[in-house]
């Protein structure tokens, strides 16, 4: 059996589809819905052209043949047009990292703005949102696996806006008051102490 080995890897930039990664999520089946649960994950796919894909799918590959392992699953698939089931010439790789160290103690996700300067790690990433992910690849029977450690965020779309106009009050959010904790992630398993950096 070959000795179990992590790859690092940047992916490309692409468009964030359902991102979960301000806080770790879970399936809830009575609401029918994922629901935010300190024992769950963190997950975001990325759409990229299938063109710009290659360098990452190549890692996922060197990574399954240094661990001479045959995953049932692998992180990236073709994406296609719902209503016509056509290609849209995109590859959808799915991120994840876990909601908590195997000490217990909750994860985060690193955020760095498009200058490589963090940002807050609670920051809410909105689908269609262009962004880079970093981390490593891990491979078992299950599936090989692309672990997330940071979020590179090129451009942010804005979340939709409430349909509340403006009043009089106290409370007003100033985003310089919010919460800069980039406390380094730590992961389950052990990292490739070569990991990249942005």
């Amino acid at each position: 059996m070959k000795k179990k080995t992590f790859i690092s890897y940047i992916s490309p930039k692409g468009l964030a589809k359902y991102p979960r990664l301000d806080q770790p999520y879970s399936w809830n089946d009575s609401a029918n819905r994922n629901m935010p649960d300190p024992d769950g994950h963190f997950e975001t796919a990325l759409l990229v052209a299938e063109k710009e894909a290659q360098p990452l799918i190549e890692k996922v590959k060197e990574a399954i043949a240094e661990s001479g392992i045959k995953p049932k699953h692998l992180p990236y698939k073709q994406e296609v047009d719902k209503e016509t089931d056509d290609p849209t010439g995109n590859i959808e790789f799915r991120f994840k990292a876990y909601g908590k160290t195997r000490d217990g103690e909750p994860n985060k996700i690193r955020f760095f703005d498009a200058q490589g300067r963090p940002v807050p790690s609670n920051i809410y990433l909105t689908s269609g949102s262009t962004i880079r992910c970093l981390g490593y690849i891990s491979v078992s029977k299950m599936g090989c696996r692309l672990n997330l450690k940071e979020v590179q965020i090129i451009d942010l779309i804005e979340r939709e806006a409430s349909g509340f106009d403006a009043v009089e009050g106290s409370f007003v959010y100033d985003a310089s008051d919010g919460d800069t904790d980039t406390t380094s992630f730590e992961t389950n398993e052990e990292t490739n102490s070569g990991a990249a950096d942005f």
